[in-house]
């Protein structure tokens, strides 16, 4: 049965539930489900399978016998070469730079993708509200490095008066700071003077994961 088999080959490669389900990108109970057949994975998810245990899809379905490994592609990355990068429900900065996380999970990426950053400073920020439509949709994930200074033109995290975090374009002139907005509808905050300070930057957004 593909629930059996799927079991073997995950404790074959010492892999919780948690952990497998967060590599294939979809909740830890769908993946049960898989596993407790009560689910069926679909011919996509099937294949996502088949590639990452490096077997056939035919095997997964009982259609042959033989488990013989194929070559791994491009697009699959073992378990050595996959890091956890901790999800953030909300961000706020603290006095003397520290920050208040609301962790909310964390988001398994191909250790390459950070190109040689420190891990421990990164995190993925669940992105609220649609002001930066369609670019970044509600809901997507941003991948943030938590810095102080980011250039002018860069989309960043900042937080306004120690608050909650805000995901904006930055632009900077002579004492001023504009907060700009991709979607039409949310006009530019400008900070200016002694208001300038009232803006931290917390980290700047090196990508986002819109499809979720």
């Amino acid at each position: 049965m593909l629930s059996d088999k799927l079991k073997k080959l995950r404790k074959d490669r010492n892999l919780t539930q948690v952990r497998l389900a967060s590599l294939l990108g979809i909740p830890q109970s769908t993946y049960s489900g898989y596993e407790a057949g009560s689910r069926e994975p679909d011919i996509e998810m099937l294949d996502k399978l088949a590639n990452y245990f490096g077997v056939s899809v035919d095997y997964l379905l009982g259609r042959e016998d033989s488990a013989a490994e194929r070559p791994m592609p491009s697009n699959v990355y073992p378990v050595s070469k996959i890091i956890e990068i901790p999800i953030l429900g909300s961000v706020r900065a603290g006095v003397g730079g520290c920050l208040t996380e609301d962790r909310i999970g964390t988001q398994a990426i191909p250790i390459e993708f950070i190109h040689g950053r420190n891990p421990a400073d990164l995190f993925y920020l669940r992105v609220k509200g649609d002001s930066m439509y369609p670019r970044i949709e509600e809901g997507a994930l941003a991948l943030v490095h938590r810095q102080s200074s980011v250039d002018s033109g860069s989309v960043a995290v900042l937080a306004i008066d120690l608050d909650e975090a805000v995901l904006k374009k930055v632009y900077y002139g002579n004492n001023w700071i504009d907060l700009v907005s991709y979607n039409p509808n949310y006009p530019t905050r400008r900070f200016s003077g002694a208001d300038v300070q009232r803006v931290c930057v917390i980290g700047q957004v090196l990508s986002v994961l819109n499809e979720l």
